[in-house]
């Protein structure tokens, strides 16, 4: 309980790997040394996660969800695949695998039209696919787009509340990606630690000088268009591009 300091709960034991905080729904999500993750509910029971024969079961460096979506997502220093899973059924829900890349380390997905899915590799680079118009994802193939920027294994990655990546890495760089349009829109050097403020406007960092910075995020695309309509008017499609939209955002 973050208010009094004090512990409320104590979930799996010494064997436990790999930790996921779904946020949206106050689920916790542990993965094992065999494995097998369950999905902890608040009441304090489990939802055991299927792992079929051929999943990523094995060695998972990380596990995402979205209660919102009711998905989690995992990858493995084993193998090249995103594999999806239904947080009420624990089945397969899902994949999408370049079966190439070997080993990741992170992973995040923003999902419903417009959405993508990144996955952090081992060999620093981030492979992006679009998520698709309608259902949940089952492709294997290449990515959309392959992401680089970083000289350091990628050991975590945040969706924004703007629907874009964040990514940091062992060279302590933080990056702000447009994913769906492969451009970097922001870098921030000597991150040791970091938060996105409540509102997710905001980038709060601890650099290596030991002080604590506090950047504001670059404002969306849409916003500058929004900002250009409504002083200059209606925009032409050439304008428009000119903010590295998405195809999502630039036909409206």
């Amino acid at each position: 309980d973050p208010a009094n300091g004090r512990a409320v709960g104590t979930l799996g034991d010494s064997k436990q790997q790999t930790l996921g905080f779904i946020g949206h729904s106050d689920d916790m999500v542990a993965a094992w040394e065999d494995g097998r993750p369950l999905l902890y509910k608040p009441d304090g029971s489990t939802q055991a996660i299927d792992t079929p024969k051929g999943a990523n079961n094995l060695n998972i460096t990380r596990i995402v969800g979205n209660g919102d979506a009711g998905l989690l997502a995992s990858v493995s220093r084993s193998g090249s695949a995103v594999f999806f899973w239904d947080m009420k059924t624990g089945k397969l829900a899902g994949r999408a695998d370049d079966r190439q890349s070997f080993g990741a380390f992170s992973v995040a997905f923003h999902p419903g039209p417009g959405g993508w899915i990144a996955r952090g590799g081992s060999n620093q680079n981030i492979l992006i696919w679009a998520w698709p118009q309608t259902g949940l994802p089952d492709i294997v193939g290449a990515p959309l787009k392959r992401l680089l920027g970083h000289t350091g294994i990628i050991r975590r990655m945040r969706v924004t509340a703007q629907g874009r990546l964040m990514t940091e890495a062992d060279d302590h760089a933080a990056i702000l990606w447009d994913p769906l349009h492969g451009h970097a829109i922001a870098r921030y050097d000597g991150v040791m630690d970091s938060r996105l403020s409540a509102d997710g406007n905001r980038f709060v960092f601890i650099g290596a000088d030991g002080a604590v910075h506090i950047a504001q995020l670059p404002p969306t695309g849409q916003a500058l268009i929004d900002a250009a309509r409504k002083r200059y008017g209606e925009l032409s499609a050439d304008e428009r591009d000119r903010y590295f939209l998405s195809e999502e955002i630039n036909r409206r």
